[in-house]
């Protein structure tokens, strides 16, 4: 198929696409107007809706008392939460700061924290917002907008008193705004991250229960492993017991020293030493029992002319509090072997 028609097919898909999303999307309202909170003078505060279109003229004709939370709530419900704070030009304050490049990810908080540095005013005396005007060679131009606290408190307590949130203080002349913290905004955000949270705890759910199926199959075999070195100690005891003599009995014949062996181990070990097991092959001897020291006795087997002598297994305390389990090994004295 050429080029050309390809392209034409794959253009008609998207454009046949874009059509049948566009049907499923709400159709647009009729933007709301705004609530604004007027402050003519420090004690003239009046509330009237202004128009989508035209901020600065006013939809509802004499301006309302703001005072009045019924007359508040019932302009609010017109507005939905387009309410804003319309402060005298001369309110707002404008400057520009440099700051380093570094700080432009969390700007916010950084010029809250140095506010006090970059302007006359306390963090808890103004409200302000900061935007990046220009960006040079490791600094950031900030164009900080600022009202002071105390001008805009009787609006936002009349706001409060009839449970409505400002979004924004604006200057009458709606040419500058400063943004505020809207609840709602961080109230959907926060139930989108749990909504994100449970998508992503669905999706880790097989593998959370495969690992959960590990673990227990993993705990099951370390509470068995006693039991299991338990019944091996069991068996090679066992084992010995039925042909450890025979064991001795061969490898004399074979060394012809046994007498003489054993006097030099027993020679080799203290007194609070004791032998539960021994066996003899091919001149390597091996045997357990207990000792109040026993990695002490490697030493010892080591003076007493025994060669390679190690412990073979881990030392454990006995009950008793007193002694040491232990399994050793050596290979018999050089002199010994023939």
């Amino acid at each position: 198929m050429p080029t050309v028609q390809i392209a034409t097919s794959l253009n008609d898909i998207l454009r046949w696409w874009a059509m049948q999303m566009r049907d499923l999307l709400p159709r647009r309202k009729t933007r709301r107007p705004t609530l604004a909170l007027m402050l003519s003078g420090p004690d003239a505060l009046y509330a009237s809706l202004w128009p989508a279109e035209r901020p600065d003229t006013e939809l509802s004709g004499t301006p309302a008392d703001a005072h009045d939370p019924a007359a508040l709530r019932s302009l609010a419900a017109q507005a939905g939460d387009r309410i804003v704070v319309a402060v005298p030009d001369a309110a707002l304050l404008d400057t520009t700061v440099d700051l380093p490049a570094t700080a432009e990810r969390h700007l916010a908080d950084i010029v809250r924290f140095e506010i006090d540095r970059l302007t006359p005013f306390r963090p808890d005396e103004v409200m302000f917002s900061a935007d990046i005007v220009r960006r040079l060679a490791g600094k950031i131009v900030v164009q900080l907008r600022l009202v002071p606290a105390t001008v805009i408190a009787p609006a936002l307590a009349v706001l409060d008193s009839a449970g409505l949130r400002a979004r924004a203080i604006v200057s009458l002349d709606g040419d500058r705004t400063i943004p505020l913290d809207r609840p709602r905004a961080r109230g959907i955000r926060a139930r989108i991250a749990v909504a994100l949270a449970c998508v992503a705890a669905l999706m880790a759910a097989p593998f959370l229960h495969q690992q959960m199926a590990l673990s227990e199959t993993a705990r099951a075999l370390d509470e068995a492993s006693p039991a299991t070195r338990l019944a091996e100690g069991l068996r090679t005891r066992l084992d010995r017991a039925l042909h450890g003599p025979a064991a001795l009995v061969a490898e004399t014949r074979a060394t012809g020293q046994l007498p003489d062996i054993l006097a030099r181990l027993s020679d080799a070990l203290p007194d609070d030493t004791y032998l539960t097991a021994l066996t003899l092959k091919h001149r390597h001897l091996e045997f357990n029992g207990l000792s109040a020291d026993a990695p002490a006795l490697i030493g010892r087997l080591d003076s007493a002319g025994f060669a390679n002598a190690a412990l073979s297994g881990p030392v454990l305390r006995a009950p008793d509090g007193k002694h040491d389990v232990f399994s050793a090994r050596a290979d018999l004295p050089p002199e010994t072997a023939r």
